[in-house]
């Protein structure tokens, strides 16, 4: 995947610093997230496209696409969908509602959302086939296997990163994406 370019990283960092301060409205009660928290979110998955890396039998020079797969529904599969047709470098995201049945050959990033909490195990060992890159907006997300998942603190959007999951995925994460992830030790699954 072709190196961001300057204006793209000054982009992320911009957003992540935002992220930092709490520029995402404090979560009510029982960690209701307000309609700017989805849309942080949603740019947060764009430019985890940004900042991932595929192996090229998944990713190659060919593929004019980085496709988001949705399986589930709820508020940020919305917000995701807004992102579609958006350029990532030289090739356009792509984002897709998938049935939690199906294989996830040619998705790359997978959105799992909080309504397939019962199916979790069964999507995300699907997933680890096929080299996804899997998020989630679910208490526990990496705790049951995935390997992004956003999470709460304080007032502020933060995402937590199970890097060992990613790169038995054969997926590489640049360091300036991990400098602002919570990087968590899932332990020897």
């Amino acid at each position: 995947m072709a190196a961001p370019s300057l204006f793209v990283e000054r982009w992320l960092r911009t957003l992540m610093v935002a992220a930092v301060l709490g520029w995402a409205a404090p979560p009510a009660p029982a960690q209701m997230v307000t309609p700017l928290a989805y849309r942080v979110k949603a740019a947060f998955v764009y430019n985890f496209a940004l900042f991932v890396e595929w192996p090229q039998t998944t990713l190659g020079p060919e593929h004019r696409s980085v496709v988001v797969g949705i399986v589930g529904d709820d508020p940020l599969a919305t917000e995701l969908e807004q992102v579609d047709g958006k350029r990532i470098g030289t090739r356009t995201l792509r984002v897709t509602r998938l049935d939690t049945q199906q294989e996830f050959v040619g998705c790359h990033i997978l959105y799992v959302g909080a309504s397939e909490r019962e199916r979790l195990p069964a999507i995300l060992e699907r997933a680890a086939a096929h080299h996804v890159l899997t998020v989630g907006d679910m208490a526990r997300f990496i705790d049951t296997g995935g390997m992004i998942g956003f999470i709460i603190e304080g007032e502020s959007v933060r995402f937590e990163v199970c890097l060992a999951r990613a790169q038995r995925a054969g997926l590489k994460l640049s360091a300036k994406l991990l400098q602002v992830a919570r990087l968590v030790d899932c332990g020897a699954d």
